[in-house]
């Protein structure tokens, strides 16, 4: 090889280490003690994906409560209808151990209906059954 196509590869290789080296520090994450970007301090947390059940047979009731705790940061992946459209009133069901985000759903709603009920799926971490009090909860 000639010295010339050395110092060319030699450089390119320089050029590729720096850009992976510049790619990894740029993704690390932020140490303790610095300030956050602006970026980093707007961002809305992940808070899992919820599922919206109509359970009160009312039509529309499934997409006005989805609309309501979108509106509110919840990430609503599925609307659909429960078993029976008998439920007496709204239910929060945790599908996880861990259930703050129900209890932040139950919030949201201003239901004291909030229950640990674990199906097997890890689909969705919280379902909301709606009931007939629905327009209530979304006021």
């Amino acid at each position: 090889m000639s010295p010339k196509n050395l110092l060319i590869f030699s450089i390119i290789g320089i050029i590729l280490l720096l850009a992976i080296f510049l790619g990894i520090v740029r993704r690390s994450p932020i140490r303790s003690g610095e300030p956050a970007s602006e970026t980093t301090a707007a961002s809305i947390p992940y808070l899992g994906p919820v599922q919206v059940l109509n359970g009160c047979g009312i039509a529309g009731a499934g997409d006005r409560m989805a609309d309501f705790l979108r509106a509110r940061n919840f990430d609503v992946k599925n609307i659909g209808n429960a078993p029976e459209s008998n439920y007496p009133y709204t239910l929060v069901i945790s599908r996880s151990k861990n259930m703050t985000i129900a209890h932040q759903l139950e919030s949201a709603l201003h239901t004291g209906h909030c229950v640990l009920m674990r199906n097997g799926e890890e689909t969705y971490v919280a379902t909301v059954i709606i009931g007939p009090d629905y327009e209530e909860r979304i006021q």
